[in-house]
């Protein structure tokens, strides 16, 4: 096993185009758990790939690159560029687009997270532009603190599901938030009708405030 290992090493090695061998290494050294060799085959493989020839290809390993750097290594910066030139390669690599969403929510840039979640719900259809949009809203009205844009992302999100409670809800308390009082009060009177327990409450104190 070991020399049939070392035989694919030597061929990639002395050509990184070769397809087969590369399929052969990365399998073994992912099951391995042997990051700093994979992490090789990765970066010779992304070196053979011309990106004017096959960009989708170069994407996609970028995008394994990415995951290794950031799980094997912890190298989020490096991982984070990864995702980004695949992205550039391909902007229908939705993985990637995804990886490098959590990567900004959880060091805390906001802003790059929404941007991201704008971008993927602008492809998206149906149902999951919706959920998107959703979370655009959430964010903007939490951490990110951009009620103005919240707005705008369940206005969105009620054009495409027309009635939906938390849009509703989402939508009255970000215009709370602007202190467009007017507003909030329309707002908050077209959702109530859907609303029960804390949410109701919290629409009722709206409206008589």
């Amino acid at each position: 096993m070991a020399s049939r290992l070392d035989s694919q090493r030597e061929r990639f090695e002395a050509d990184p185009s070769d397809a087969r061998a590369f399929q052969a290494l990365e399998e073994h050294y992912f099951l391995e758990g042997s990051w700093e060799e994979l992490a090789r085959v990765y970066e010779l493989r992304v070196a053979a790939i011309d990106p004017d020839d096959a960009p989708r290809e170069r994407a996609g390993v970028l995008f394994r690159f990415g995951q290794a750097l950031e799980e094997g290594f912890g190298n989020l910066d490096r991982a984070s560029e990864c995702y980004r030139e695949a992205l550039g390669l391909d902007a229908e690599l939705e993985p990637a687009r995804r990886r490098l969403r959590q990567l900004s929510v959880s060091r805390g840039d906001t802003e790059g997270a929404v941007g991201l979640l704008e971008q993927e719900a602008q492809r998206a259809h149906g149902e999951r532009r919706v959920r998107l949009l959703l979370e655009v809203g959430e964010l903007c009205l939490g951490a990110g603190a951009d009620p103005a844009r919240a707005v705008e992302a369940y206005e969105a999100v009620l054009r495409e599901a027309p009635g939906l409670s938390t849009a509703l809800v989402g939508r009255a308390r970000a215009l709370s938030a602007l202190a467009l009082r007017d507003d909030a009060q329309r707002a908050w009177n077209e959702a109530i009708g859907g609303l029960e327990g804390p949410e109701r409450a919290e629409a009722y104190e709206a409206l008589i405030a």
